[in-house]
């Protein structure tokens, strides 16, 4: 049986790869035992070494997969100025972000998914979502965010919005009118 490493491209979960061949002839077994193993292994370092540290400047904190670039529990206070522009995707949770201002996400148009729960956001700046028009998916859970206003109304793409566990006690007229391909959202 062949292995070609490109068969699991796209491949990141699994965690045990086993061939299983039944050979009586023990030299046959133990280059399929070294088979075996190796595939076991090349997998690994698919799955672990996919994600690299990033090298962009004031970026460095972070792991880069492809597009994404994922800050996890980075204490980071602010949101990055040094975001490449193809960025498709930003988990940035359990930091202590509290403002998203109007530059913050300036520029990133492909960008899909930003997930800012768990930090501290109290205030979001007028514009700070302007430039975002291929956002399918934002969430916001555990935050510091009393009102939203206008502010996602540019966001005709998003599909997905989680606000749980904020302290918003009211929801304005019109406040998500411009939410055109939203399906679900959690307040």
């Amino acid at each position: 049986m062949a292995f070609y490493q490109a068969a699991f491209t796209g491949v990141y979960n699994i965690k045990l790869f086993k061939l299983v061949e039944l050979e009586t002839d023990w030299n046959k077994s133990i280059g399929m035992m070294l088979f075996n193993i190796i595939a076991v292994l090349t997998l690994s370092i698919l799955q672990e070494g996919y994600a690299v540290p990033c090298t962009y400047p004031g970026l460095t904190m972070c792991d880069c997969i492809g597009t994404v670039i994922k800050c996890l529990e980075q204490n980071l206070t602010q949101i990055p100025s040094t975001i490449p522009k193809n960025t498709t995707g930003l988990p940035f949770q359990k930091n202590k972000i509290s403002v998203i201002d109007d530059t913050s996400l300036s520029g990133l148009t492909s960008l899909k998914e930003l997930i800012l729960s768990y930090n501290e956001i109290s205030i979001i700046e007028d514009g700070a979502f302007s430039d975002l028009q291929a956002l399918k998916r934002l969430f916001l859970v555990s935050n510091k965010i009393d009102s939203l206003g206008t502010k996602l109304s540019g966001l005709t793409s998003l599909q997905n919005l989680d606000l749980s566990l904020n302290d918003i006690s009211s929801i304005e007229d019109g406040e998500f009118s411009g939410l055109l391909s939203l399906e679900t959202m959690s307040c």
